[in-house]
This record gives C-alpha cells, sequence and structure tokens, in this order.
C-alpha cells in the first residue's frame, strides 16, 4: 500500500507482491506438533463421546 499514499483499496496485486517478499514463518516442526495435537485431541473426544451419557431419551 506505499504506491499511493492515503489508498484505501487492496488489490490481488498486492498480495501477490506481498508474497513474494513475506517468507512463511511457521516452521515445518511447528506443523508437525499441530498436526499430532490435533490427532490427539481427535481421540481424546472420541473416548468422551463413548463414555458420555446419552441426553436424549
Amino acid at each position: 500500500m506505499r504506491e499511493v499514499n492515503g489508498a484505501g483499496e487492496v488489490s490481488m496485486k498486492h498480495f501477490i507482491e506481498a508474497m513474494k517478499k513475506i517468507k512463511p514463518s511457521i516452521t515445518p516442526e511447528m506443523i508437525k506438533f499441530y498436526e499430532a495435537w490435533y490427532e490427539r485431541m481427535k481421540q481424546t473426544l472420541t473416548r468422551e463421546r463413548q463414555r458420555a451419557p446419552t441426553l436424549y431419551v
């Protein structure tokens, strides 16, 4: 948005230019950590649903 001082519109062109300059800040290790966390939470929720009493009769 530095092209024009006071510009109020962001176009796809701006995003494409930004993607060329800005690199991802999440490392592959972070992705692995959150994928593993997601799998653990899925398993925990599945177990909790199996143990939870039915609310409907």
